[in-house]
């Protein structure tokens, strides 16, 4: 139990109940990329580049992975013990690290296939030739 002033807060310790900071700051973390991704796909909807549902699975991949990469940052900064500018800095660098390859493995995973691999007939790759007589200039 922590001992002194009536109402003062004890300070925060591995041993404290309640959530861990990477909790709060993986919601945090999500709250704020649905909130942008909300915006930005509203504006796409708007203008007719994306439809409701595509602008629901960007929204919730967005949260996803800020939420994730928020989490990730704190965890490290607190792993390394990072206080002051070095823990800002460097739960910014394992946060943008995080991001960076939950979009990568996103993007890879949404690839589309080529045409070859999902069609039974070949695609032409050069417009057919017009039969007929050539212009004289």
């Amino acid at each position: 139990m922590h001992q002194g002033n009536p109402g003062q807060v004890a300070p925060y310790s591995a041993t404290t109940p309640g959530p861990r900071p990477y909790w709060l700051a993986a919601g945090v973390g999500a709250l704020l990329g649905a909130a942008g991704a909300a915006a930005k796909n509203a504006r796409l909807c708007q203008q007719g580049k994306l439809d409701g549902g595509g602008a629901v699975r960007d929204t919730l991949k967005e949260a996803a992975g800020l939420g994730l990469a928020a989490a990730a940052g704190v965890a490290a900064g607190q792993a390394l013990r990072l206080a002051g500018l070095a823990g800002l800095l460097g739960v910014a660098a394992v946060a943008s690290g995080a991001k960076y390859l939950w979009d990568s493995a996103l993007q890879k995973s949404e690839a589309p296939l080529p045409a070859a691999a999902c069609c039974d007939e070949p695609t032409a790759t050069a417009a057919p030739a017009k039969a007929g007589k050539a212009k004289k200039n």
